[in-house]
């Protein structure tokens, strides 16, 4: 019975910080528009988006080579697009943020094994997205407002919960 009680007030203290975390990202989202217009920039993986991109719900990952945190966080985001893109109406692309060369970042790419869209990005992408730190996740949804801001490592609970309530929205 005593464990029972720390597994329910761990679970619970769990459940508080998932719901701050959340509210956090929900409210920095603030419904502003994301832009991108997949044309205008370099595809540096063989992956392609769906010609039907901008109707569908999103997951924008902003990263950048020198980035220890974004290297420590890619194998949740590869796993995430492995798993869940399109799924609920949901598509992943990645987009580096433009400090190398796009020779240098497609070594990195083929050395990590990164199969999803990525895009070659400028820091005008950058400025216009307000992402001014990596790596930064958006959750996008289809009528292209951002839901949804997360900097640093994310979980993975905390992917498939937004991922679920873009599809709701």
């Amino acid at each position: 019975m005593k464990v029972f009680k720390k597994v329910l007030e761990y679970s619970f203290y769990i459940l508080i910080v998932l719901s701050f975390t959340f509210a956090l990202s929900f409210f920095n989202g603030g419904g502003r528009k994301f832009v991108f217009n997949p044309s205008e920039y370099s595809l540096l993986t063989d992956a392609n988006i769906s010609s039907d991109f901008q109707s569908k719900n999103k997951v924008i990952y902003f990263w950048a080579t020198w980035c220890s945190v974004c290297q420590t966080n890619l194998p949740l985001f590869k796993t995430s697009y492995t798993m869940l893109n399109g799924k609920y109406n949901t598509e992943f692309i990645s987009i580096e943020e433009g400090g190398d060369t796009p020779e240098y970042v497609k070594k990195y790419i083929a050395k990590h094994e990164m199969n999803m869209p990525t895009y070659f990005g400028n820091q005008n992408l950058l400025q216009a997205n307000k992402i001014n730190a990596f790596p930064t996740t958006l959750f996008v949804n289809q009528k292209n407002e951002i839901k949804f801001i997360d900097t640093g490592i994310m979980n993975p609970l905390s992917i498939w919960i937004r991922i679920l309530f873009l599809s709701w929205s």
